[in-house]
């Protein structure tokens, strides 16, 4: 019995003092050791983790169409400008759709009817296009011509379209809105751009300088407006040779030979080698009194797309682009070649060329009479389309 409670007592004892010299025993402190970190912070994340754990918030930019103008694309990206677009499609709809509104009820109150045909269509893509020249025709013309007929290289000729221009032997009008049997599929979208009318003649006028415009179009108005204003004060013999000068030069200003063109120094028809604005605008006005017409390029938008008549879905401003240009890649149902519409963006939608400084010198070279013959000759286009008067 003794050696059993012995045996129990034992270990007892054992794990009493066990218990005891892990409870008060501090070992010594290694003063190289560093002390533990209290609280210590979770590592911060990567951002790519950040982003898939909690996905950014969306942020909406809210603006009015005037602010969305003054905005410097040239710095953005194209998905950041979708973006923009994206946050104030409402607003951008609102201009455009008040826009046709407020044009097809002045339409009503007067009815006029030029019988002039320049529209496209594109049945393939239920769309139809009036092309008004200077106000980013070139970019859609290259799209149409580019996706339709291959064959074709830049710089594409408009002509290329030409058995998709719409016939006036084949339209009617039906409540009011020009159609055309067997040519234009009855839910076509139409549309136009249209630009301020003294920005689209500046634009002209700018083009002409280039050596390839002088070249194509030396005997479509270029030659014929340099020498009306410049001629008259020379002796037959001279005015003869220096016409012969300005000949020569604008039938090579496209290629090498241009630099051997010989050009006199009292040359006045070659001094400087192109239209001046104000020239360009008396060559206008003379062509007008003369019973000429006018040239497409400065033809009032609209009478050359017969607003009245066809009765568009769409009509954009250049001014306001790109904001109304995605507004209508996005109605046409094109908004998966944005970018290659975008890609093909005409000069003429150059904010600097729209620029309201650059617009107010250009008019005031005008004298008081052809601001009086331009705002009769654009009396439509400042009514309809709301622009400034000359």
């Amino acid at each position: 019995m003794g050696r059993l409670r012995l045996r129990v007592a034992v270990p007892f004892f054992v794990g009493i003092i066990v218990v005891s010299y892990l409870t008060f025993y501090t070992p010594p402190v290694d003063s190289s050791a560093k002390p533990p970190v209290q609280n210590a912070k979770k590592a911060e994340p990567k951002v790519e983790e950040r982003e898939r754990e909690e996905p950014p918030k969306k942020i909406i930019q809210k603006m009015t169409m005037s602010d969305l103008l003054k905005v410097n694309i040239s710095r953005m990206t194209l998905r950041e400008i979708e973006r923009l677009y994206r946050d104030n499609a409402k607003v951008i709809r609102d201009e455009v759709t008040l826009r046709v509104v407020r044009i097809n009820s002045k339409c009503e109150d007067e009815r006029p009817n030029h019988r002039i045909y320049n529209m496209y269509a594109f049945n393939e893509l239920s769309v139809s296009w009036c092309p008004v020249f200077k106000s980013g025709s070139t970019t859609w013309k290259n799209y149409f011509v580019s996706s339709f007929y291959p064959k074709y290289q830049p710089p594409f000729p408009l002509n290329a379209l030409e058995q998709r221009k719409l016939s006036g032997s084949y339209s009617a009008t039906i409540a009011g809105r020009r159609i055309y049997r067997h040519h234009e599929n009855h839910g076509n979208i139409r549309f136009m751009v249209v630009r301020d009318p003294l920005s689209r003649l500046v634009s002209h006028s700018k083009s002409s300088q280039r050596r390839v415009e002088l070249h194509n179009m030396r005997d479509g108005w270029i030659k014929e407006a340099i020498i009306n204003a410049r001629g008259g004060k020379l002796d037959k013999k001279h005015d003869e040779m220096y016409r012969n000068e300005l000949s020569r030069y604008l039938e090579t200003a496209n290629d090498e030979l241009n630099s051997k063109v010989k050009i006199s120094d009292d040359n006045p028809y070659l001094h400087p080698p192109y239209p001046l604005f104000t020239e360009l605008i008396n060559h206008v006005e003379a062509r007008h009194s003369s019973g000429r017409g006018f040239d497409g390029h400065w033809f009032p938008a609209a009478k050359w797309c017969d607003i009245c008549q066809h009765r568009f879905d769409f009509i954009i401003k250049l001014e306001n682009e790109p904001w109304e240009m995605l507004y209508l890649l996005d109605e046409l149902g094109l908004w998966h070649d944005r970018e290659k519409i975008l890609s093909k963006y005409n000069k003429s939608s150059d904010k600097q060329t729209n620029s309201t400084q650059l617009l107010l010198t250009y008019r005031n070279m005008l004298t008081e009479h052809q601001k009086t013959f331009l705002n009769k000759v654009y009396k439509d286009d400042i009514e309809y389309f709301d622009y400034p008067p000359f």
